[in-house]
Parts: C-alpha cells; sequence; structure tokens
C-alpha cells in the first residue's frame, strides 16, 4: 500500500524502497520468528504441530508469504534477469500486486484465529479486548486499505 498512488518516478521509487525495507526488515521476519517460536514450543512440549484452523490458515499464508518475497525479490532485483530480463519483471508487478491483496485479509484472519480460538487467547484476554483487537481493528484496517486499491492495475483475469 505503501506504493500508491505515486505521481513521479522518485515517489514511486521511494514507495518501492519503503516496501521492501517494511516488508522484508520487519514484516517478513516477525512473522518468521513466530511461527518457528510456536514450532519450537510445540516440539519442546511435545505437541502435535498444524491441529488447528488458526494454524493451517497460517501454514498456507506462510508458504504464500515465502513465494511472495521470493516473486518480488526476482521481478526486481537485478533489473529481473531471474525472471526473463526488466520487461518481464515489470509484467508480473500486477500479479504480486494480487497476491499481495490476497495475502493481507488472510494474515488478518489467521490473527482473528488465534486471538479467538486458541486456549492460550481465551485464558489469557478478556472478550472485549479480543472483540475490538481481532474483530473491530481489523475490519477498519480492511475498510481503510481498500480506499487505496487501484483496481485498474490488477491483471485481467477474463470475468465479465
Amino acid at each position: 500500500m505503501t506504493l500508491q498512488p505515486t505521481l513521479s518516478a522518485a515517489s514511486k521509487e521511494a514507495g518501492r524502497a519503503r516496501h521492501q525495507k517494511f516488508q522484508l526488515g520487519l514484516g517478513f521476519p516477525l512473522i518468521l520468528m513466530g511461527s518457528i517460536s510456536v514450532i519450537v514450543h510445540k516440539e519442546k512440549m511435545g505437541w502435535p504441530h498444524f491441529t488447528s484452523l488458526h494454524s493451517k490458515v497460517g501454514l498456507v499464508t506462510l508458504i504464500l508469504l515465502v513465494l511472495q518475497a521470493v516473486a518480488g525479490a526476482a521481478s526486481l532485483w537485478g533489473k529481473g534477469v531471474a525472471v526473463g530480463g526488466e520487461d518481464r519483471g515489470k509484467s508480473l508487478w500486477k500479479w504480486h500486486r494480487l497476491l499481495g491483496y490476497m495475502i493481507l485479509p488472510m494474515l488478518l484472519v489467521t490473527v482473528l484465529l488465534g486471538g479467538t480460538t486458541t486456549y492460550w487467547a481465551k485464558m489469557n484476554t478478556n472478550l472485549a479486548g479480543r472483540i475490538v483487537a481481532y474483530y473491530v481493528a481489523p475490519a477498519y484496517a480492511l475498510i481503510a486499505l481498500w480506499g487505496r486499491v487501484r483496481i485498474h492495475k490488477m491483471p485481467q483475469l477474463g470475468f465479465t
């Protein structure tokens, strides 16, 4: 969302740099560390993995995030040489954008499921806090972000 709308090449480049720093420098590492810590904890306790809907949706989302990061880097770094060159790399950006728009709600659903259905969350948080944190705030975030979506920059899927 930090990439749009842009008014000049300079603002587009600044947005790309912010996007990359945030995603690769903060967002992805935090999600990865959280996921690894849960896996390690469950392993130490001898508990089974991926038994809840939260964990299954989270796993699918994490896999998509890894694919998204690899595809984004491949299409941009080294002028897109990994995907066949700069023009081919730029042609993939619309798909990167679409997948990003799909991943964001999946991230919010994963958090919602973790905060509302897990034993830990139910024992350590109150109902009002869970409602605000896992229903109201994400709904507001999605509404706010929807205003920045640029449908015309999406791939044309042939639906009419």
